[in-house]
């Protein structure tokens, strides 16, 4: 994703945006490195419930006072029903953009066995409890959400 941005932001001036080198977050951490903005983009959702919080907390834990952390992961819906319906919704989305049935059905079948999704209330009291003074969601979708957070 980094090789994605750099080609998307070829013309940003450098004095605008900083792609900083590889590195492990605990690297990030024990170096006292601060940022202004966060994105955990479709990436916290293949943790554990307990790995998810500690992400959280590093991401809050590198932010300058007032920084902003932005995610959208999959979630959970409150119901089985709810749960079939969105796989219904986004089966239907992905035949639309052209993917077969068998590539479908195997993405599906991730659901709780590769990924682990939590409901967007259990997403908004993580946040909440990880310190943020703003926790607000920003988009939502069946299967997906988004959320913004300000320290």
């Amino acid at each position: 994703m980094l090789l994605e941005s750099k080609k998307k932001l070829v013309n940003v001036p450098s004095t605008r945006l900083k792609f900083l080198e590889s590195a492990t977050t605990q690297d990030l951490v024990e170096n006292k490195a601060r940022f202004q903005v966060i994105t955990a983009i479709q990436s916290h959702h293949y943790l554990s419930r307990d790995e998810r919080i500690k992400a959280t907390l590093v991401c809050f834990k590198l932010l300058t006072l007032g920084g902003v952390y932005v995610t959208f992961e999959n979630i959970r819906p409150f119901t089985k029903e709810g749960t079939e319906i969105g796989k219904k919704y986004w089966k239907l989305f992905q035949l639309a953009q052209g993917r077969n049935d068998e590539t479908v059905e195997k993405h599906l079948r991730r659901f709780d066995s590769e990924y682990f999704p939590i409901t967007v209330e259990e997403h908004l009291t993580l946040l909440r409890k990880t310190g943020f003074s703003t926790v607000e969601m920003l988009w939502f979708s069946y299967l997906q959400a988004g959320f913004y957070c300000i320290k």
